[in-house]
């Protein structure tokens, strides 16, 4: 006979079925870490919603996910890409918790990271999740895909 009241564990078990997860990876009524993991990667990132509102407002024309550069000895990811403009867009997660781009070896590689796109001929563009909810993110891009040519900018913003 089906209970009434479900325990927390109960319903993330029921969740985890849902989705296809086998109960082998839950332990002791929690899932365990690749269960969690599983599901957090369902969560939609500030990339993802970034990638969705730039799809939405047409943008997305050349775009690319997960697009990679490299130099000779190390190759380097950009959260979005349009290849044809040499425009690359990082979402610079975890600056307040410490995580990932937060982090002292994180803002290191960054630095790494941005110089190499550079010196390469790249533009790279930085946002925060705070500026993909806000719409800054997508305002910002659009001006870069619209007006991409230093000389427009400059225009636009009054600089001779």
């Amino acid at each position: 006979m089906p209970r009434e009241r479900r325990s927390k564990a109960t319903r993330t078990l029921t969740t985890l079925a849902e989705l296809g997860i086998p109960e082998a990876m839950v332990v002791r009524n929690r899932p365990a870490q690749p269960a969690a993991a599983a599901l957090a990667a369902l969560e939609p990132t500030a990339e993802d919603d970034l990638a969705f509102a730039l799809e939405a407002l047409g943008l997305d024309a050349g775009m690319e996910r997960q697009f990679f550069y490299a130099r000779p000895d190390r190759q380097f990811r950009a959260d979005l890409a349009w290849p044809d403009k040499r425009l690359l867009c990082e979402v610079v997660g975890g600056i307040f918790t410490g995580q990932a781009h937060g982090s002292i070896s994180g803002v290191l590689k960054d630095i790494d990271r941005l110089n190499t796109a550079t010196l390469r001929g790249w533009r790279m563009i930085r946002v925060t999740p705070q500026q993909v909810k806000d719409g800054f993110a997508v305002h910002l891009i659009e001006r870069l895909l619209t007006e991409w040519e230093p000389r427009l900018l400059a225009e636009a913003d009054g600089d001779k």
